[in-house]
């Protein structure tokens, strides 16, 4: 299995429109320098930005593509809309392992971008030395990456900051069942959802 797989052109033409009108409807209105986020779907893995329960048509199809074409591990209940003024980043983090299945699915929108991936240390931190082992993975807009294996849960990824407005989708299924082992640290865990 690739840790890292690039569906390019994943989007249509007509579900790119129909996305750009997503991120019209919800792109915040005043000035900001921060991401924005908007969690639609039932099934919450984290906690900030906007909670809207229905899924919008647009990613109820997406969701079916991706479930029809067993690119994900199951249903991808969450679905994520980030949204990113020029410069705005997100800093390194590992998706939460505890509550979401062992493959994320993430559209590039509006404009490509660079995904930096760095090799967790086995206490567990970023490591930002000069010699830290990293990988760069390039996400054209409209292209689908498949986040999964040692990257999904060994590696960190964060994005870069670039002069244009860009955003992404982020498909997440639902772990089943008690978590026994934490696959980020390697230590056992005893947690329920």
């Amino acid at each position: 299995m690739t840790d890292l797989v690039v569906h390019r052109d994943f989007l249509t033409a007509d579900e790119d429109q129909a996305v750009r009108a997503l991120i019209d409807q919800y792109w915040p209105r005043a000035e900001s320098s921060a991401r924005h986020v908007v969690r639609f779907g039932p099934f919450r893995p984290c906690g900030d930005g906007i909670l809207v329960a229905e899924i919008p048509p647009v990613l109820r199809a997406l969701q079916e593509r991706l479930s029809a074409a067993h690119l994900m591990d199951g249903w991808p209940e969450s679905v994520s809309l980030n949204l990113y003024p020029p410069r705005a980043t997100i800093l390194p983090h590992v998706d939460n392992y505890l509550q979401c299945g062992p493959v994320v699915g993430v559209v590039g929108l509006l404009a490509p971008n660079d995904l930096l991936f760095r090799r967790l240390t086995s206490a567990g931190g970023v490591d930002h030395s000069a010699t830290a082992t990293v990988h760069t993975e390039r996400l054209p807009a409209g292209a689908l990456l498949l986040l999964q294996g040692d990257k999904r849960y060994h590696w960190t990824h964060e994005t870069q900051p670039i002069d244009e407005c860009r955003a992404s989708l982020v498909f997440r299924t639902r772990r089943d069942g008690d978590v026994k082992h934490c696959p980020v640290m390697g230590e056992d865990r005893q947690r329920s959802r």
